[in-house]
């Protein structure tokens, strides 16, 4: 179990920093164009749906487990 839990969590950081640096990479594309409404749309939008497919994950397993 040692060995899947190191994969778990090797695979979940390296995804979790690609990710990040891809977003962050994204973001100051846009406010290096200038694209200052584009880069706020941009960020909000990540976070809010971020959060949103967090919470609906959340309560399906909430749900599939009554």
């Amino acid at each position: 179990t040692n060995k899947n839990l190191l994969l778990f969590f090797s695979v979940g950081f390296l995804g979790c920093f690609s990710t990040y640096s891809s977003f962050i990479y994204q973001l100051f594309s846009l406010i290096h164009k200038r694209k200052y409404l584009s880069s706020l749309l941009y960020y909000i939008a990540v976070l809010l749906l971020s959060f949103l497919f967090f919470c609906l994950g959340y309560f399906l397993i909430l749900i599939s487990k009554n």
